[in-house]
């Protein structure tokens, strides 16, 4: 039931980070947090081609600031797993803001710091730079996501937003030669390449009902 997930996603977050799920993370994240895939080709982010962001608004700088030092521990000790071994954390300055950055040798393996008072983020690799001091790209500008979102409802709980040509692209330098040559692989990409992107959005009405919406938009036949 939902006291059994909610038990393993705290002994999750434990595991992984040696955070407390409610002491550490939602006490203090009580707005807005969104992750993001975002494509790069500079650093460590170049072979896989994209690096991720975790964007969250806070309503306590001070306990926010606490559970990123805590993460620069956990980075330090590591010594197996996603984050590499020999992890210095050192500081720079990025558009008038200090930001940490993990660093193995020359290559930033992530960052984090604040963009304002109200949010905070987790960057890999140097994506810290398109977020500061302002957003390159702003999501609710994009042409894709305004044509895919426009049908949505509104007031709701938050998108799942999918631009598939880019995560083809990514998909791409990640799969092997030999597993696109696959009969499934190929299928599979002939149904993709006719997507244009994938919308989803949750509304809440009670505690007892939630609506999911699901918008696919497909891109125009050849010759159209």
């Amino acid at each position: 039931g939902s006291e059994q997930a909610a038990k393993q996603l705290r002994q999750a977050v434990k595991g992984t980070t040696q955070l407390d799920l409610e002491k550490d993370i939602l006490k203090w994240m009580t707005g807005e947090f969104a992750i993001a895939a975002i494509p790069s080709d500079r650093g460590l982010l170049k072979n896989p081609g994209f690096g991720l962001v975790v964007l969250m608004q806070t309503s306590d700088r001070k306990a926010t600031s606490s559970m990123l030092a805590k993460l620069d521990d956990l980075a330090k000790s590591s010594n197996s797993g996603v984050i590499p071994q020999g992890v210095e954390i050192k500081t720079k300055q990025l558009g008038g803001q200090p930001i940490a950055t993990w660093e193995v040798g020359p290559s930033i393996v992530a960052s984090h710091g604040f963009i304002d008072d109200k949010y905070a983020f987790w960057a890999m690799g140097d994506l810290s730079e398109l977020l500061i001091p302002q957003a390159s790209k702003n999501l609710p500008d994009s042409s894709n996501f305004q044509t895919l979102t426009t049908a949505l409802p509104k007031n709701n709980s938050g998108y799942f937003y999918l631009n598939m040509s880019t995560a083809i692209a990514i998909a791409d330098r990640i799969i092997s030669s030999e597993a696109k040559t696959s009969q499934g692989y190929i299928q599979a990409r002939t149904l993709l390449d006719a997507i244009r992107g994938i919308a989803v959005t949750n509304t809440t009405f009670d505690n007892r009902v939630t609506r999911l919406d699901f918008l696919f938009t497909l891109n125009p036949a050849p010759g159209n």
